[in-house]
């Protein structure tokens, strides 16, 4: 047991005293956005693992003792990742130590995150936004409907009404519409307003106009349809006289 604890303590030891390497996550996350490939990336991390360790300039040779890229591909690499800007090789003025500077690496993944939260409060403030018009739409709506019930509206009253803003996604005007029609016929509750609703969705009825347009159109037919209805009634029933008369 002590000889398995002396390992791992010996292990343990060699491990943080090799040195400990750190990777932005930002950057993990978003190399792909920059252009990078895995290769790349794994260039730019062994850089800056020789950088950790008092090299500035690692070569080739330095690169590929760890990696499983010869020196024609490594090459390449560095070439592409000075192409993009990630990379770049300079000289201290005071020194003169030659490097390699990954600023420019650096400076692309502070765009992206800029551009990220820019897109953020733009969001929230659109959400917000969203949220106190659907607010005032919803308050609004709720009165109209307690105006016409002529009493204030049960949680179930107003739970319907905010399924239909927020779930069925109906605009406040076309629920007023339905409303005015259910007052028109005397059905004043939740349930028939939502069938009103439902049989216009139904039939691609989304705008007060085209609610109108749908009723119009339904009231016809409707009443083409008794027009009909008494006329085959008095037929039937000279028939039936013809019929008596014969006889």
């Amino acid at each position: 047991m002590a000889e398995k604890t002396s390992f791992t303590v010996q292990f343990a030891v060699e491990l943080v005293g090799g040195g400990m390497l750190t990777i932005p996550v930002f950057l993990l996350k978003n190399y792909v956005q920059l252009g990078l490939s895995e290769k790349e990336l794994a260039v730019i991390i062994h850089i800056q693992q020789w950088q950790n360790a008092g090299e500035p300039y690692p070569s080739v040779d330095q690169l590929k003792a760890n990696m499983s890229m010869d020196t024609q591909e490594i090459k390449q690499i560095l070439a592409l990742l000075m192409e993009k800007k990630c990379l770049e090789v300079v000289r201290e003025t005071e020194t003169g130590t030659t490097g390699y500077s990954l600023h420019g690496l650096y400076d692309q993944l502070a765009e992206i995150w800029a551009c990220a939260k820019a897109m953020a409060i733009q969001q929230a403030a659109q959400a917000n936004q969203n949220n106190t018009t659907r607010s005032k739409e919803f308050h609004i709506t709720c009165s109209a409907f307690e105006g016409e019930f002529g009493r204030p509206l049960s949680p179930y009253e107003t739970q319907a009404i905010a399924d239909w803003i927020d779930q069925d996604q109906w605009s406040p005007q076309l629920i007023a519409e339905a409303l005015k029609r259910a007052v028109m016929r005397g059905v004043l509750n939740m349930k028939y307003i939502d069938t009103i609703l439902r049989d216009w969705a139904k039939n691609g009825v989304r705008t007060p106009e085209h609610a109108k347009e749908y009723e119009e159109r339904f009231q016809t037919l409707k009443a083409g349809k008794g027009t009909v209805r008494r006329k085959s009634k008095k037929a039937n029933s000279q028939d039936n006289y013809d019929d008596a008369f014969i006889s």
